[in-house]
């Protein structure tokens, strides 16, 4: 969704949906679906948030640009299209958001600290596994080819890429298609051509670490993920 802002060339100001409340009338509550009420009767798990959180079989993968900000930009508006409240339940309903890099391999300590992608190979087997190996959804944000994960090890029933040119058209697809039925929307102004910092920063740091000594230990057993409450397993 594109607005010109008077004053202001339409090439500086664009806007973008990013956000909003969803507010659902007593109409559409009762036309769900039994899937989408089984989902958001569910008791959910106490986590970070101040409320319970019930888990969506669904997750969103950003094309990870180390060179720009397009990535950013989609990254901020699928963080609403992934989590909102449901007022009616008095919860939040979340799934997974994250920057996808490819594998790569890594031969110094320095290149594997840099290197996110076991991180995002994690997170994705404990969601898979959550949800009985194959998710409902995945999105992909930002990609021109799907990631080769996708359809192998990375199961869902739907693949959607959602495509668009700049994060004004990303932003208003997602939003069509996660909040069609929002009564409220708040909207960001952005500028397309950020000014690249000049500010440096230096200085020095002294102080001595304290010293620890390493704790050794192994554990034997097993325990699979689940969007419960945490429960305690013995292991031995």
């Amino acid at each position: 969704m594109k607005q010109v802002l008077s004053g202001r060339p339409r090439r500086l100001l664009l806007m973008t949906l990013i956000a909003a409340l969803i507010i659902l009338p007593p109409l559409l509550s009762t036309s769900a679906s039994s899937r989408e009420s089984d989902r958001l009767s569910s008791p959910g798990f106490e986590g970070v948030s101040t409320l319970r959180v019930v888990p969506v079989s669904s997750a969103t993968l950003v094309n990870y640009d180390p060179e720009g900000a397009l990535d950013d930009y989609y990254y901020i508006a699928a963080v609403p299209y992934t989590t909102f409240y449901s007022r009616e339940d008095n919860k939040i309903v979340s799934s997974p958001v994250l920057f996808y890099t490819p594998p790569r391999e890594t031969t110094s300590d320095e290149e594997k600290t840099l290197n996110s992608y076991p991180a995002v190979k994690y997170l994705m087997e404990d969601v898979l596994t959550v949800n009985g190996g194959s998710l409902k959804r995945i999105n992909l944000l930002g990609f021109s080819t799907p990631p080769a994960q996708i359809g192998g090890e990375w199961k869902a029933e739907v693949v959607n890429t959602i495509e668009g040119e700049g994060p004004w058209e990303v932003s208003a697809a997602l939003a069509k298609d996660g909040w069609k039925y929002s009564r409220v929307a708040v909207i960001a102004v952005i500028d397309p051509s950020p000014p690249q910092p000049d500010r440096e920063i230096s200085g020095e740091l002294e102080g001595v670490t304290p010293s620890a000594s390493p704790e050794k230990g192994s554990v034997e057993g097993s325990k699979m993920p689940s969007p419960v409450d945490p429960n305690e397993h013995p292991f031995t």
